[in-house]
């Protein structure tokens, strides 16, 4: 059984698997470390994980480092937000996206003005839309601009957008019915004069999700 495969056959419910993930997540192979990492995620939080996704955050691998700020910000651990920050000047662009987005969702004081900052000078699309999106989590004004940035993009941004849609109004804004008509209305309509497969499949995906917090109690 090769190193892959023994992170597959790990069972995060047994009383080992936190022993095993934390020993593997130290491997020399990028892969395992991001598997063993997505898998850490999954366990509940403690003092030894954080420990170990706020040390990843410095890894070698892109993608590793960009699993351990998800992972943080799902278990809202604002203890990392000074360590997030230091992502923010990370050398990937998803990296430093992704840290503006974590710094909103964990409440940093700063970090309406960080991510405003960005977003006005980034140059490049794809970064730009993260730091929107870290304004969208706390200020729903910025549906605007997403809605701006989707009609000028490709086609892997607007997936990219749809997709994102979906994580900002479950996190923050699922009891903001208004909102979720207004968001529901323009997926919609994107929706409807789309030819991209790809961007279809998130669109519908989309809809789908947000669908779910609009039916009546």
């Amino acid at each position: 059984m090769d190193l892959l495969d023994k992170i597959d056959a790990i069972d995060i419910s047994s009383p080992e698997a936190k022993r095993l993930l934390l020993e593997i997540v130290k491997s020399e192979e990028p892969e395992a470390r991001l598997r063993s990492i997505e898998k850490i995620s999954l366990l509940p939080s403690d003092e030894e994980i954080l420990f170990t996704l706020q040390e990843h955050l410095r890894d070698t691998d892109e993608l590793v480092r960009l699993a351990c700020i998800e992972a943080i910000e799902d278990y809202l651990d604002t203890s990392s937000i000074s360590k997030i920050k230091t992502c923010l000047d990370d050398g990937d662009w998803m990296v430093r996206g992704q840290a503006a987005i974590a710094l909103s969702k964990l409440g940093a004081a700063d970090a309406y003005e960080i991510a405003k900052s960005r977003f006005k000078n980034c140059p490049d699309a794809e970064e730009k839309m993260r730091y929107c999106f870290a304004l969208f989590l706390i200020d729903k004004k910025y549906f605007k601009e997403i809605k701006e940035l989707y009609s000028s993009s490709g086609y892997r941004l607007r997936c990219s957008i749809a997709n994102n849609l979906v994580d900002a109004i479950y996190f923050k804004w699922s009891a903001d019915k208004s909102l979720i008509l207004e968001v529901l209305a323009f997926l919609g309509s994107r929706l409807s004069g789309e030819a991209q497969a790809s961007v279809i499949s998130s669109l519908e995906y989309a809809v789908s999700e947000i669908s779910n917090l609009n039916t009546p109690e």
